[in-house]
């Protein structure tokens, strides 16, 4: 039996300990410790065997944590470009479906409140383009009724 497990001594008092990794240790006792990754917490010894067995290690005092590295998002180009070009392409066809409806001027066309009906915009894009959202309506429209002359075209 030279391959006995050693049981693991669970400490007396509170140890501080690291994690990996972000995570929120919640026991059957009620405790709750929020590991942050790489930085160091305070764990009482009721939820210490807990903390190890999700990967967290005591602190040694004199050896610094490691940093993790920074990493910046990168966003390929092409795909930025395009989303710019296909976001502006929408708002075009937006303004093109509501001059249509404004300059046909059908009283079935618009709510109570004369706002656009929103699935009458939709109606007057072509397919290809997003659906855009009331909110979207709303303030395309409001914008044409501040400069009419797009209107009239």
């Amino acid at each position: 039996m030279a391959n006995s497990p050693v049981p693991i001594e669970v400490p007396k008092t509170a140890v501080s300990m690291v994690s990996p990794r972000d995570y929120r240790l919640s026991s059957l006792c009620g405790y709750v410790v929020n590991f942050q990754a790489d930085v160091p917490i305070n764990v009482i010894p009721p939820v210490y065997l807990e903390a190890l067995k999700m990967g967290a290690r005591l602190v040694d005092e004199d050896a610094p944590l490691p940093t993790a590295p920074v990493m910046k998002p990168t966003i390929d180009p092409s795909i930025a470009e395009g989303a710019k070009l296909a976001a502006e392409a929408n708002a075009g066809a937006l303004i093109k479906a509501l001059t249509v409806i404004i300059t046909r001027n059908d009283p079935n066309d618009f709510k109570a409140d004369n706002m656009p009906k929103l699935n009458k915009v939709i109606a007057e894009m072509a397919p290809e383009f997003s659906k855009p959202t009331a909110t979207e309506v709303a303030d395309a429209y409001a914008k044409l009724q501040e400069n009419i002359d797009l209107a009239e075209e």
